[in-house]
């Protein structure tokens, strides 16, 4: 199961119930278990995120592509370790596919210059704003 959250303290709800059910199976003589491969962070907002989100949308728009923030990003993305100390951080700016991070995950080769493109984009907008 793979679950994603916008606070730590879901994640303590999420697992406190997950051992209440291995615990207390529904069907009597069953027994449960479970493991935890990874338990990662969520990407928590970080000072400044609003202006800089504004300075991202309009590198967005001058390469005449649309910028969406989704609400339950991160994931297993090292984003959310980097955000958790308080540096800004946007996720989820690769190319689109299918089957992400799992041995079949697969790429759209059509997505792949417009991720270079954006990428670039935001690096130069970053070199450009410390000037």
């Amino acid at each position: 199961v793979n679950i994603r959250v916008t606070k730590k303290e879901q994640y303590d709800i999420f697992y406190n119930k997950i051992k209440e059910l291995t615990e207390n199976p529904f069907i009597p003589d069953v027994k449960v278990e479970y493991e935890t491969i990874s338990k990662c962070l969520p990407m928590i907002p970080v000072p400044q995120m609003d202006e800089y989100l504004v300075r991202v949308r309009k590198t967005f728009e001058k390469i005449g592509q649309k910028f969406e923030l989704y609400p339950m990003r991160g994931g297993a993305s090292d984003g959310n370790t980097i955000a958790s100390v308080g540096t800004r951080c946007i996720d989820s700016l690769g190319p689109c596919g299918l089957g992400v991070h799992t041995p079949n995950e697969k790429v759209l080769i059509s997505d792949i210059e417009p991720a270079v493109i954006r990428i670039k984009a935001l690096m130069e907008e970053i070199a450009e704003h410390k000037k």
